[in-house]
Parts: C-alpha cells; structure tokens; sequence
C-alpha cells in the first residue's frame, strides 16, 4: 500500500488530468476561432483575403504553436487510439 501511495504520489494523476483537460479546453477554443475566421473568410469578396483576415490567421497559427509547445504530451499508444477513433468517426 506504501509503495502504491509513493507511486500515485509521484507520477500525480490528477495534475496530469487537469493539464491535459487544460490543453483540451484552449484547443476546442482555439477550433472555435478558426471556424469563425473560415466564416468571415467565406464572405470576403473573391479577389483575395483582406490584410485583417491575413493578420487573424497569422495570429490563429502563432497559438496554435504556442499551445501545441505548451500542452503535454500524450503517450503514443493513446495517440494511435484517439487517432483510430477519430478515424473511425470521420463521414466523408
């Protein structure tokens, strides 16, 4: 039970989760912003996109850097499966 206790101690799930759960939440904001910009995109005129909707990707892929470098890293026998999943889910 001791050695358990040590264990749980130092590897410290729940701060894992939390950090984890953290990563989760700005990235879903993040794809909430993205989908605003693909909207205001899909409604600038033919031509080509504005200087301001240019400045707003910039910005939208410098945090998505910033996030990517910040975030935990996931193991990668959760990374295949999340990746099956998402697959699996995907309607073409």
């Amino acid at each position: 039970a001791s050695v358990l206790s040590g264990l749980l101690t130092f590897l410290n799930p729940s701060d894992r989760a939390k950090s984890h759960m953290q990563a989760f939440t700005e990235f879903q904001r993040l794809c909430q912003q993205i989908n605003l910009l693909k909207m205001d995109i899909s409604n600038e005129p033919s031509e080509g996109i504005s200087k301001e909707l240019r400045q707003k990707m910039e910005d939208l892929f410098e945090k998505l850097h910033n996030l990517r470098s910040a975030s935990p890293m996931i193991p990668g026998w959760a990374y295949k499966i999340a990746k099956s999943e998402v697959e699996q889910n995907i309607k073409y």
